[in-house]
């Protein structure tokens, strides 16, 4: 499971936090963004300039390396946020400097939680945690930016009032912006937002105000909704606030609103007032604000080509068939195989049924001629994978279809089918209709699927491409797989047509 980051999210006073076993009597106040809870420490802390980095099992020199990259990244907050002197930062009584606990034997489900002037986060000794030194470095910054936050207002979130309190969905997505996302994928088009909002309903992140409002699931359900749905969509919310193409605020107009907080003000007041928008008009208006400032995104760009690409198969279809129309009766024997290839190839097919022909006088180039062979194999063979996931969409709609599920009945198809009508066609046997069907066929159809293979595979691993063949994109993936299959077995069948010339006796 992802690591879920955000303090907002996973801290509930009611959650029994398995980190909470005392097996010190010295303790360090630390735990989550609402409340505390204890953490034990060897009382051996190692200090920086702003930061006191405390630990069980992690080795002072894993620690001095966390206060380390702690110092760099409270620098760069500082810069971005603009915040001048150290004096903006309202340290709890007692208390000068920002404390940092890193647990290397624990494993609580979730990676870090910030609190008011301190956070907890794995140690980069932690064995099952990651040890990709820019994703912590992400991580621990998007904590920080809570800690910023908490210190700004100068006092613990615990104490100010429900109402009061910042937004989850602000909070959240400020921690996410500043630091380009680490809980998801970053929201960046039409498309994915489209996706989401199909698979979770159309949620406006302004409407959620505190965790409370994830929904009633459980700690497993509630990351993956969080991580995929909830902080992306945190994280969109405030970039359009702070985009120059949305409302073209500032990191400094935020820092407002916290210090706003600080003096007594309400969220929903200090944030109208820098924002210069209501949270009411902004929650009503967002998905339609997002419509006009996300870029459509390649589906939507895939989409518009496969129609173009359709209108170029209708226009080949017709234009051969007028063709075959006015011809011989001996080529219009050949028209249902063209017409099919070029249903499945589009110009292509019909491009490659006129180069085909043979010029007057004069036999075809082997070149030309075995072009036809090559198209009418590779579209044969992915009419019958065609028809195989037709079945398993019909059959088992429900199913997790991967693209290699169908070679099982395919080659089972291929043994059977095309084996028994050879035997039929030269009334032999089954074993030499078999032998002959595994020379001219067998290879050809391996070098076919290797190509379709190749395009389709890759496909699915991508969210907008579909196995179902009612949508569009199935279908643009079964011309490219037709395409990349031609690619293929037309240099084995060139090959194989000029072996066999040569052997002719003459």
């Amino acid at each position: 499971m992802a690591i879920l980051i955000g303090a907002a999210v996973v801290a509930s006073g009611s959650h029994q936090d398995p980190s909470r076993s005392a097996d010190s009597t010295r303790m360090v106040d630390s735990g989550s963004w609402y409340s505390r809870v204890q953490w034990p420490h060897d009382g051996h802390p190692y200090e920086s300039r702003h930061f006191v980095v405390y630990g069980a099992a992690a080795s002072q020199e894993a620690r001095r390396a966390v206060a380390e990259i702690g110092e760099e990244l409270l620098a760069e907050l500082i810069a971005e946020f603009g915040i001048a002197g150290d004096g903006m930062l309202r340290f709890p009584p007692g208390q000068d400097k920002i404390h940092i606990y890193v647990y290397r034997n624990r494993n609580p489900w979730w990676g870090a939680r910030a609190y008011y002037c301190g956070l907890v986060i794995w140690s980069l000794e932690h064995e099952t945690r990651s040890h990709d030194l820019e994703f912590y470095r992400a991580v621990m910054k998007h904590e920080m930016v809570h800690v910023v936050e908490a210190l700004l207002k100068g006092r613990d979130v615990a104490f100010f009032p429900v109402a009061v309190r910042v937004h989850v969905w602000f909070s959240e997505g400020l921690a996410e912006a500043v630091t380009g996302g680490t809980a998801g994928r970053a929201i960046r088009d039409l498309d994915y937002l489209n996706h989401l909002t199909g698979k979770y309903g159309r949620l406006s992140p302004i409407a959620f105000e505190s965790d409370g409002q994830v929904g009633d699931w459980d700690e497993e359900e509630t990351a993956v909704a969080c991580c995929e749905y909830h902080y992306p969509m945190y994280q969109l919310a405030v970039e359009y606030l702070l985009d120059p193409r949305g409302y073209g605020k500032s990191l400094q107009d935020v820092v407002l609103v916290f210090t706003d907080i600080a003096d007594g003000s309400d969220f929903t007041t200090a944030f109208e007032t820098r924002m210069g928008i209501e949270l009411a008009d902004y929650e009503e208006q967002f998905f339609d604000l997002m419509n006009g400032y996300l870029e459509p995104g390649i589906s939507t760009r895939l989409r518009r080509a496969i129609v173009v690409w359709l209108a170029l198969v209708a226009a080949s279809l017709i234009v051969l068939v007028r063709g075959f129309a006015r011809g011989t009766v001996k080529r219009r024997r050949t028209m249902w195989a063209w017409s099919f290839a070029t249903l499945l190839l589009g110009p292509l097919g019909f491009l490659g049924h006129r180069l085909s022909r043979p010029r007057a006088g004069r036999p075809a180039a082997i070149w030309r001629y075995a072009l036809g062979p090559s198209m009418f194999s590779v579209t044969g063979d992915l009419a019958l994978l065609v028809f195989v996931v037709a079945c398993f969409a019909i059959f088992q709609p429900r199913g997790d279809l991967d693209p290699l599920d169908p070679l099982l009945p395919f080659l089972a198809g291929w043994l059977i089918v095309r084996a028994l009508l050879a035997a039929a066609r030269h009334r032999g046997v089954y074993q030499v209709a078999f032998r002959r069907s595994l020379a001219t066929d067998f290879i050809p159809m391996i070098l076919a699927l290797a190509g379709a293979l190749a395009v389709l595979v890759p496909l699915h691993g991508h969210w907008w491409f579909s196995l179902d063949p009612g949508s569009l994109f199935f279908w643009g993936g079964i011309a490219a797989a037709a395409i990349a299959g031609v690619v293929i077995v037309y240099p084995y069948k060139a090959w194989a047509l000029r072996f066999r010339w040569k052997r002719l006796p003459g």
